[in-house]
């Protein structure tokens, strides 16, 4: 089979990170607004980087439709994405749509990224209600 390339050159290194990007910024995200509502604020302060991100992901990350990601990526975003939508919790649900609709991305590709997130078990927060 054919090597896959890593094209790690075609953006400037984030690692090792400097002093400046070294603090991971502290978020609060109300739970009691509705669950569309609740990522308003960080979808809107996060847009361009959020959009950034999928783009870098998709155009070089992915290789195309005959490797297992870029398989995947294609059945996420050809699939029916209310369908899939409706496979998760509805509270979940909803919050994935609401930070859809203030980045203005495809619900597709958030639900694809929201999958990805989670099966890379990159889930660091703690959520606490009082």
């Amino acid at each position: 089979g054919r090597a896959e390339q890593c094209n790690i050159d075609l953006y400037p290194s984030t690692y090792p990170p400097t002093e400046a990007n070294m603090t991971v910024p502290y978020k609060v995200v109300n739970l009691d607004l509705l669950p569309m509502d609740r990522w308003t604020a960080i979808g809107t302060e996060y847009k361009a980087g959020i959009n950034k991100l999928i783009n870098v992901f998709l155009n070089h990350s992915v290789g195309g439709p005959s490797t297992p990601v870029g398989h995947f990526v294609e059945r996420v975003l050809n699939a029916d994405s209310e369908k899939l939508l409706s496979k998760l919790p509805k509270e979940y649900a909803e919050e994935i749509r609401g930070l859809s609709m203030v980045t203005g991305l495809d619900l597709g590709y958030m639900i694809l990224f929201q999958l990805a997130y989670e099966l890379e078990g990159l889930c660091t927060s703690i959520v606490a209600r009082d």
